[in-house]
């Protein structure tokens, strides 16, 4: 999980912070957390996309973008 610190992002971000976390992680994702570090969702490169293209501005919360329900290993 340690590889995954730079994709870590709070829930209080917006699109375009999460976007700027894509891009320093080089993962292709955003793992968004609660101030508790519990899972609340992802955001990838392509939910951004999809985003902007349906209005989301940079300024959005993630949660406009983030998958809340994504598959996770246990």
């Amino acid at each position: 999980m340690d590889s995954f610190k730079p994709c870590l992002i709070n829930d209080s971000a917006n699109v375009r912070e999460t976007i700027r976390t894509i891009e320093v992680g080089k993962k292709g994702i955003a793992v968004i957390v609660d101030l508790k570090g519990r899972l609340q969702g992802v955001a990838t490169d392509g939910d951004v996309r999809r985003g902007l293209l349906a209005g989301v501005k940079l300024k959005d919360p993630v949660t406009a973008i983030m998958n809340r329900k994504p598959t996770k290993a246990e």
